[in-house]
């Protein structure tokens, strides 16, 4: 039997998880010092690479990437799915990962229907939100709206960057500045960023972390917070200035 004793925040040595885990040994117990929240993506993907190294599979940045954006930024759970696919992996002989392997353990969405959500609120169409959305909620991968809420999170956040950039200079020092070359940044960022403006955008990602923490902390209907935001946010108006917008998601 195994027991996991999972507490956030500082354990010092009154706290009943610092008391366990004074009498483990250093290599039963981990500590995940948190980022800062603009350096979470990132740190989170660094740490699931150092984490496939040392278990000894070996997987593509980009597959290292994936797991972040389908199952967040929580390093304690990332470890844990790291572990379940080293599992996977060793028990078919195998010491590489694929992309199927990480799509079995981690259950998240399809490409397709990730790609299909995104455009849809590229464009702010609610229609073409709602369909995706049903999708995903009719395919095998019907429990994705955690990694629903870190993927538009995540893009959006790019778009933000981009339409910050574009309210400062051209298209071409935006895209030098994102490290991207002009056509790049004009086929990916430049419509979403101008169709969605600076103050829509922070709106939008404020919005998903607090759909995200709420689909994370044991919601009973996830996807009905994540839609419902969704579907509003395609209509939502532009504000004059980004500092004008609510603090909370509606």
């Amino acid at each position: 039997m195994v027991y996991v004793v999972l507490h956030e925040g500082d354990a010092g040595v009154t706290t009943f998880a610092g008391k366990v885990a004074e009498g483990l040994p250093k290599a039963r117990h981990r500590d995940f010092p948190a980022p800062k929240p603009w350096d979470a993506q990132d740190e989170a993907i660094r740490f699931v690479r150092k984490e496939f190294l040392e278990t000894g599979v070996e997987v593509s940045d980009a597959l290292s990437e994936a797991v972040v954006l389908n199952a967040g930024n929580d390093m304690g759970f990332l470890a844990f799915e790291v572990l379940k696919i080293k599992a996977l992996v060793n028990s078919e002989g195998r010491t590489t990962a694929t992309k199927d392997d990480i799509s079995r353990v981690i259950s998240r969405m399809a490409e397709e229907g990730f790609r299909s959500l995104l455009e849809a609120v590229s464009a702010r169409n609610p229609r073409a939100v709602i369909k995706a959305i049903q999708h995903l909620r009719e395919g095998p991968q019907a429990d994705a709206s955690v990694g629903v809420c870190v993927a538009v999170g995540r893009t959006s956040a790019k778009w933000l960057r981009a339409a910050s950039l574009l309210a400062r200079g051209s298209a071409e020092d935006a895209a030098s500045s994102m490290g991207m070359s002009p056509h790049q940044f004009k086929a990916q960022l430049w419509a979403p960023a101008k169709r969605w403006g600076q103050g829509r955008l922070v709106r939008l990602v404020r919005a998903m972390a607090v759909a995200e923490r709420a689909a994370k902390g044991g919601s009973n209907a996830p996807w009905v917070k994540v839609e419902a935001t969704l579907v509003a946010a395609c209509s939502w108006p532009e504000v004059a200035s980004p500092d004008a917008v609510p603090v909370t998601a509606p």
